[in-house]
């Protein structure tokens, strides 16, 4: 059964076409990789999802249900059901760090402040952290502890999906492989559907259960990582083998 399904989707800005008849299905439980070099529209993609960009055509639905159009309402119970770890952790600077973890409990779905600790501690344990940070700010962390608390947060609400923008950006190759590593545990032990953008390859074969390149706002080739060493798409081949020679050109644009 499909969880997420994009179909036709457009969306430009000014006279950039970003995402151009942009479709793809991503079933129940599947982690799908979108990889693509920058600017090619792997975080557009996944703003359209969450509402925070409106397609200029096309349908996005999630559970079967139309999601592009719908009203605020309807909205934040879509995204009540959506995690998010961002490129950069995204952690709010002036708040703790449980307070981060807590805050779309909170703040989404309205649970106490002593429920809603309890869940922040449970998930930081899930991600490798204790309670000694609980009370730290996002600048007493190195990189790794950022993104594993942001991890933290984007599962606190206990989502049916959950998206993630280059989350082993900045990260050194050890540090990354552990994030990697707590992704596929925690989300699979959750049984999310989950879509993560990323141009890191190491990454994509850690995490992927299916690979998808976007170039020019389209899907060009989608498959299983071991399809993706395997294949003669010449699009795949170029890009897995960071050769300037190929079919692939990439312009300046928006991620």
């Amino acid at each position: 059964m499909d969880k997420i399904v994009y179909k036709n989707v457009s969306k430009s800005f000014d006279d950039l076409i970003v995402l151009d008849d942009f479709s793809l299905n991503i079933e129940k439980g599947d982690s799908v990789v979108i990889i693509g070099g920058s600017g090619t529209g792997k975080s557009v993609s996944l703003k359209c999802l969450l509402g925070l960009l409106t397609p200029d055509n096309g349908s996005i639905k999630v559970d079967e249900q139309e999601t592009v159009g719908i009203s605020s309402e309807y909205r934040n119970k879509i995204n009540a059901n959506i995690g998010m770890l961002f490129q950069n952790g995204a952690l709010f600077d002036s708040m703790t760090v449980i307070e981060n973890v807590c805050f779309g409990l909170k703040s989404g779905k309205g649970i106490s402040d002593r429920k809603s600790r309890k869940i922040g501690i449970e998930c930081l344990n899930k991600v490798g952290l204790d309670k000694s940070i609980l009370d730290k700010y996002p600048s007493d962390l190195s990189g790794g502890m950022r993104k594993r608390v942001a991890l933290a947060r984007a599962i606190a609400t206990n989502p049916e999906i959950i998206l993630f923008d280059e989350p082993t950006t900045g990260l050194d190759p050890i540090t990354a492989s552990t994030i990697d590593n707590l992704i596929v545990d925690t989300v699979r032990k959750m049984g999310v559907t989950t879509i993560t953008v990323t141009h890191d390859l190491a990454s994509v074969r850690r995490i992927a259960d299916r690979v998808a390149l976007l170039y020019k706002g389209k899907i060009e080739w989608i498959g299983t990582v071991q399809e993706m060493d395997e294949t003669d798409n010449p699009f795949v081949k170029q890009f897995i083998n960071g050769s300037s020679k190929g079919p692939i050109h990439w312009a300046r644009g928006n991620k």
